[in-house]
């Protein structure tokens, strides 16, 4: 049992190194909710001291904001806030067909 909890802790720390950092700062793709606009979530984001709009994505409906690496309250406030549908940290996305 204590192999395949190693295993598993191996796996989130490469999991984990592999995100996107760019001067410290996590990014993460984020869903939003169908009824929020960009304009909305920056205005909801501005409390949010520790995050930070980056862009939108390419794909519609998402956009790309930044957080301290490592700070996971910040990244569960994210999760957690109405706008958002879903929250992945961003990584390039390869589709095969």
């Amino acid at each position: 049992m204590r192999f395949f909890e190693l295993y598993a802790q191996s796996q989130l720390v490469m999991l984990e190194a592999a995100g996107h950092v760019i001067d410290g700062r996590a990014e993460y793709a984020v869903l939003l909710d169908d009824t929020a606009t960009i304009a909305a979530f920056k205005v909801e984001l501005e409390p949010m001291t520790t995050m930070r709009y980056e862009r939108e994505s390419a794909v519609p409906g998402w956009i790309v904001v930044s957080v301290q690496a490592g700070d996971r309250d910040a990244v569960s406030a994210l999760k957690s806030a109405e706008f958002s549908r879903l929250v992945i940290p961003n990584r390039g996305l390869w589709i095969c067909h």
